[in-house]
């Protein structure tokens, strides 16, 4: 079926802050973070755009209510970052039937370089959480070892934006929506933003210079104020659960 109203230069990419504004935009790609992919159900109903989960492993592992969005969704493409789960392909597609969707899945030294390449040589200080000694104790013991740089890492929605920009160098504007840099609940009434995860990713976008990132827009205000992104002036709309 072909793509109607597409802007085949925009992406959007939604986070699970309630009461986000969503950009109604004909965006050829939509990136949903964990249970969130659900709400790129209405652009592919409306703009039929192409929908790409991008979930942790210990979500995609461990909590129903990601699993059932995402097999709800029945998103394109599949991106698993992190190595909690053995064999996520196949738990994609015998636990949750999605046999026809694009599997792919990033190792957590593959998800830190993601965020490194961003915010330059301090990345290892930027993506901890917490700088107490026993947290700079296990992370030097990683660092100068098997280099896994779990310990190092933003939140999914963060990563997502990141992934996004590099994913489709082409695209005129990135439109994120339901991210906002700040520790609270989550739309669908389970799970939170940690404030130590919400500091890491605003550490993230000090580091992460505009010049590298002036096509990104965001529907939140406090992104908006906080990240120094400039707030999408679109049309926007409200996901209904």
């Amino acid at each position: 079926m072909e793509r109607k109203n597409n802007n085949p230069n925009t992406v959007v990419i939604l986070g699970s802050k309630p009461d986000a504004a969503l950009p109604d935009v004909g965006a050829s790609v939509v990136l949903g973070t964990n249970a969130s992919i659900e709400i790129g159900l209405s652009y592919r109903e409306h703009y039929n755009s192409y929908l790409i989960s991008f979930v942790g492993s210990g979500e995609l592992k461990n909590k129903s209510y990601v699993q059932q969005a995402i097999k709800r969704s029945e998103p394109d493409e599949i991106m698993v970052h992190g190595e909690k789960m053995d064999d996520p392909r196949d738990f994609i597609i015998k636990e949750l039937g999605l046999s026809n969707t694009n599997v792919y899945v990033m190792s957590f030294n593959e998800r830190y370089k993601l965020m490194a390449e961003r915010v330059g040589l301090f990345a290892p200080l930027v993506g901890m959480k917490s700088w107490d000694i026993k947290s700079i104790k296990k992370a030097l013991k990683d660092y100068f070892g098997p280099r896994s740089m779990r310990w190092s890492f933003c939140s999914s929605g963060m990563y997502a934006i990141i992934y996004a920009m590099k994913r489709f160098p082409e695209a005129d504007k990135f439109i994120s929506a339901g991210i906002g840099l700040q520790g609270g609940g989550h739309y669908y009434g389970i799970g939170e933003m940690r404030t130590g995860r919400a500091k890491v990713d605003r550490r993230v976008m000090k580091q992460w210079k505009r010049n590298q990132r002036s096509n990104l827009y965001t529907t939140d205000e406090a992104m908006s104020q906080l990240g120094d992104v400039p707030l999408w002036r679109g049309s926007t709309f409200y996901y209904q659960a």
